[in-house]
């Protein structure tokens, strides 16, 4: 059984590859927007992602802090791509409910792509939701304009959770992404099952997990990069 071969992650070479810390010169906007991001508060969130994807990103901002300096810094860029003004309120609401996360991405292939994050946040699902078509498909309908969003709310097992249809070209099949809130942590997904399984461990959070020894990493974010072991790859 290649799963249950896998253990908790031995045979995986799991290596921080970034574990940031950021230098600005004093007084400029971006080391205002530094200086108001770090909080190094332990991630909880990482107990309730996938253990083995790919990449892995454990991140503690103080978002709250860091959304002015934040607004203040990007609002130009975004004005001379012409994005518009309610994609960039809600682009800096987004960073303002940002405290800790954790997320996983895999890239089996361009057509494959498994992403699941798991973020504490104080929105409520329909404000999450809300916010995110407004900073991600406004902005991307700036630049694709035949782009689409469709946001579906639903309840399955007791749990409800949102459906998002986006399609961005007419001959590109359409993307969903799966949005729940459980407790104080929203759930990002992009399969119906990796969504039900991070809302099932933070409903009864493991006592240890692979990446346990990274939740306190002493960085603002620690990005992770998970290798397959030789003997993984022989068996795929």
């Amino acid at each position: 059984d290649r799963l249950r071969s896998r253990g908790l992650g031995d045979v995986y070479k799991r290596q921080i590859v970034n574990q940031s810390e950021f230098v600005a010169k004093e007084g400029t906007d971006i080391a205002n927007l530094i200086n108001s991001m770090s909080i190094k508060k332990r991630v909880d969130e990482a107990a309730f992602i996938p253990q083995d994807y790919m990449i892995t990103a454990l991140t503690s901002l103080n978002g709250a802090a860091a959304a002015q300096s934040y607004g203040k810094m990007m609002s130009p860029i975004f004005k001379s791509l012409n994005i518009p003004e309610n994609a960039v309120k809600s682009a800096v609401n987004m960073v303002a409910s940002t405290t800790t996360s954790a997320g996983a991405l895999n890239l089996q292939s361009i057509a494959q792509i498994q992403s699941v994050n798991v973020s504490e946040t104080p929105l409520s699902l329909e404000e999450i939701v809300k916010l995110s078509g407004s900073a991600s498909f406004d902005l991307l309908k700036s630049a694709v304009p035949n782009s689409s969003f469709e946001a579906e709310m639903k309840n399955e097992g007791g749990i409800s959770f949102c459906e998002i249809t986006q399609s961005f070209l007419p001959d590109m099949p359409a993307q969903k992404v799966y949005i729940a809130k459980e407790g104080k942590y929203s759930v990002t997904a992009f399969s119906r099952e990796s969504l039900f399984d991070a809302v099932a461990k933070i409903k009864n959070p493991p006592s240890e997990y692979p990446l346990k020894k990274y939740s306190a990493a002493n960085a603002n974010i620690c990005l992770l990069y998970t290798s397959p072991s030789p003997r993984d790859r022989s068996l795929s």
